[in-house]
């Protein structure tokens, strides 16, 4: 159940919502299956499982590293596998012509989680960064600083961002990020008056030798990366 905040909203709005497809991995596409819509947890809104099928959502299962149609659009997504602390997370790569933008889920370290998905990640995409394809990443920075690695729970700090950033700059032939809008996503927020957005933005500019463009978005704001 290690996705149920992730996945709550859509289960809590799947009777009022219009028809859609959810595309993941086939681990994420079974999950949603067997935990959340399955008649004990929640009424199956899928076209798969538990019968009755209510069909609201049809489960599109993707392939790594392998592009897919996304349907209604002009639109592809490639999903590329994260380490979420041993749970499988997703990378999605979205591209329109020749504009690409790449969203992280929950991810931590690669040498926190003895793992290389973010290395291989940046090697699929180094060349699109080179060529000034790639418009932005959204990138999870869900702690400040002080947290220690055992308590990271596959999740990232801003010194881990920075570390992970010029991996990705070495692939891309150096000097290759600057200007690069990357959007800090998954702020977790602690049980206290102090809120960490201010924390989490400094210490991400202090580290910022690479000069690239730290986004925190605020909701309901617009954001166009060209």
């Amino acid at each position: 159940m290690q996705r149920s905040h992730h996945v709550q909203g859509l289960v809590i709005a799947s009777p009022d919502d219009s028809n859609k497809t959810i595309y993941g991995l086939p681990s994420v596409s079974a999950e949603i299956e067997q935990n959340y819509f399955n008649w004990k947890a929640w009424p199956n809104m899928l076209d798969r499982g538990q019968q009755p099928q209510l069909k609201k959502y049809h489960l599109e299962d993707l392939k790594p590293g392998e592009a897919k149609d996304l349907a209604g659009t002009r639109m592809t997504v490639t999903p590329f596998p994260l380490n979420h602390a041993g749970a499988e997370s997703t990378a999605f790569l979205i591209e329109s012509g020749d504009d690409a933008i790449l969203c992280f889920g929950d991810t931590g370290p690669d040498e926190v989680q003895k793992a290389s998905n973010m290395q291989n990640i940046w090697k699929a995409i180094s060349d699109k960064v080179r060529q000034q394809k790639l418009k932005a990443i959204i990138l999870e920075t869900s702690y400040t600083n002080d947290r220690p690695d055992n308590l990271l729970f596959g999740h990232l700090t801003p010194k881990w961002v920075h570390k992970t950033l010029h991996v990705l700059d070495q692939e891309a032939g150096g000097n290759a990020l600057k200007g690069l809008p990357v959007v800090v996503s998954h702020i977790k927020y602690p049980l206290t008056d102090e809120q960490p957005q201010v924390a989490i933005r400094q210490e991400l500019e202090a580290g910022n030798d690479l000069g690239v463009q730290f986004v925190i978005p605020e909701q309901g704001a617009l954001y166009h990366f060209q």
